[in-house]
C-alpha cells in the first residue's frame, strides 16, 4: 500500500493586500509530494515559490484551498495547533539564514528545542550531537557573525535539523555560495533524503537541479503552477 503524502496543497491560492491594492502571491495550486522524496521548485523572482514554501511550512494560512500535512487538515487548526505541528514535523532553512547575532552557534541551533520545554542539559546534548553530524562540532562557541556564508548555511540546516523534523523546507539554500560550499550543502541534502526525509526545496541554481537530488521540479510562474515534471 502507498503511503499517504507528506504534503497536499489543493486548490491553493494566496492574495496580499498591498498599499490598498490585492496581489495574487499564489493561484489554484494543487501539489502533492510523497514522503522521503525531495520536490524543488524553480521560477523567476515572485514566480510564487517562497509563497507556497511558507504554506507547506505553516508561517502562513492559504487565502483559498488547503494544506494537508502528514495527514492533517490544517485548515481546521487554530494558531496553537499550526504551532504544535510545525514543531513536530517540519524545520525551515530560510535565505537570510536568520541566526541571531550576539548568540553562540550553539544557542542558535538549540532555540527552537526552547518551546518543547527541554532543560538547558538536553537542549545542548542535541545541539552539540546535531552539530557534530554536519561537521559544525567545533564552531559551537563562535558567534552567527563570525561566521562564512556556508558556514551559516550549514549552522541554519544544524537549527532546521535539531528537533529531527520528517520534513525539511529550504528556500534557496546554495544561493551565493561557492562550489565548494554548494557541494557540501547538497551532500547533506542527499543524506537526510536517504534517510528518509522529505524535502521541499527552492532554487535557481542549475547545480542544484542537475545534482539528481530532485524527485519532482514544479516550474511557477506568476504565482500559477506552470509545469510538474517527475523522474521515470
Amino acid at each position: 500500500m502507498n503511503a499517504k503524502p507528506a504534503i497536499i496543497l489543493e486548490g491553493v491560492s494566496k492574495t496580499y493586500s498591498i498599499a490598498k491594492k490585492e496581489v495574487n502571491a499564489l493561484m489554484n495550486v494543487t501539489l502533492e509530494v510523497s514522503p522521503g522524496r525531495c520536490c524543488m521548485l524553480v521560477g523567476p523572482s515572485g514566480s510564487g515559490k517562497t509563497t507556497l514554501l511558507n504554506l507547506a511550512a505553516l508561517l502562513t494560512r492559504p487565502s483559498a484551498g488547503r494544506v494537508v500535512l502528514f495527514g492533517k487538515d490544517t485548515n481546521s487548526l487554530g494558531e496553537y495547533g499550526l504551532d504544535r505541528l510545525r514543531r513536530q514535523f517540519i524545520g525551515v532553512v530560510f535565505q537570510a539564514f536568520n541566526l541571531l547575532g550576539g548568540l553562540n552557534v550553539l544557542d542558535n541551533v538549540t532555540l527552537p528545542l526552547v518551546p518543547r520545554g527541554m532543560g538547558p542539559k538536553e537542549r545542548k546534548e542535541a545541539g552539540m550531537a546535531t552539530l557534530e553530524r554536519l561537521g559544525l562540532g567545533g564552531f559551537a562557541a563562535l558567534r552567527a557573525e563570525q561566521l562564512s556564508g556556508g558556514e551559516q548555511q550549514r549552522v541554519a540546516i544544524a537549527r532546521a535539523l535539531v528537533g529531527d523534523p520528517s520534513l525539511m523546507i529550504a528556500d534557496e539554500p546554495t544561493s551565493n555560495l561557492d562550489e565548494e560550499n554548494v557541494l557540501a550543502i547538497l551532500e547533506i541534502l542527499a543524506k537526510l533524503k536517504e534517510e528518509g526525509k522529505t524535502l521541499l526545496l527552492s532554487s535557481h541554481d542549475a547545480r542544484v537541479l542537475e545534482c539528481g537530488l530532485a524527485d519532482t521540479v514544479v516550474r511557477l510562474k506568476n504565482g500559477a503552477l506552470q509545469s510538474f515534471a517527475a523522474k521515470g
